[in-house]
């Protein structure tokens, strides 16, 4: 219970609906530059979050959470990309 807390407590796009844990909100109306700001701030959220807490799999989670709501724009673009330069550069 207190890991689940922490997900909702850390990761802002992060939820707690009645059927459980929605990983990924939708940011809907904003440009593609704000959609990229968000999104690059979103993976800082959640790469401090899997490296404090040395969780991966829960890439997968937020993944599906994020292409079943409404699919892929400039947040999930930005967020990908983030994600992507942390693995090749390590940082």
């Amino acid at each position: 219970m207190e890991y689940r807390n922490s997900i909702v407590r850390e990761l802002s796009f992060v939820s707690v609906k009645k059927t459980g844990i929605d990983f990924w909100l939708p940011v809907p109306n904003v440009t593609w530059e704000q959609g990229c700001i968000i999104g690059r701030e979103r993976a800082e959220q959640f790469l401090r979050f899997i490296r404090l807490h040395e969780d991966p799999v829960l890439l997968t989670r937020v993944g599906n959470s994020m292409m079943g709501e409404k699919g892929y724009d400039s947040v999930e673009t930005s967020f990908t990309h983030r994600l992507a330069e942390a693995y090749i550069t390590g940082r």
